[in-house]
C-alpha cells in the first residue's frame, strides 16, 4: 500500500493500518477466496516528498 507521509501519520492513517492488519480483516479477506494474506510490510520511505 502506498500513502503519503502526511496521511500514514494522520489519525486516519494509523487507524486504516490498525484495521489491515488485525486479524478479523485478514480472516474476512482469505474467506473471499483469490487473495494471500501475506506478512506485513515494515513502513519505508521511498525518499520522495509531496
Amino acid at each position: 500500500m502506498l500513502m503519503t507521509r502526511g496521511f500514514y501519520e494522520s489519525e486516519s492513517g494509523q487507524l486504516l493500518l490498525a484495521i489491515i492488519q488485525s486479524t478479523d480483516f485478514k480472516e474476512q479477506v482469505e474467506k473471499i477466496g483469490g487473495y494471500q494474506v501475506v506478512e506485513n510490510a515494515e513502513p519505508k520511505c521511498l525518499g520522495i516528498e509531496v
